[in-house]
């Protein structure tokens, strides 16, 4: 599994397993990444001026 970074674009994946907060195929921009107690990886993923959410690693692939 690769991670993303800080700065990084990246896609909202469609999947059957989760409904995701934000439509499928949005792209935006990582601001920021942390670790939980779990060892799950966070994505503050920016969308657009103001708009951000927190996603998974599973709910995103890089923007080539």
């Amino acid at each position: 599994m690769n991670d993303y970074n800080i700065g990084d674009l990246v896609r909202v994946k469609k999947s059957k397993g989760y409904s995701p907060i934000v439509p499928y195929g949005i792209i935006g921009l990582i601001t920021k990444v942390k670790e939980t107690a779990t060892d799950e990886i966070e994505y503050l993923v920016l969308f657009g001026d103001k708009q951000t959410f927190l996603l998974y690693h599973k709910e995103l692939e890089l923007v080539s």
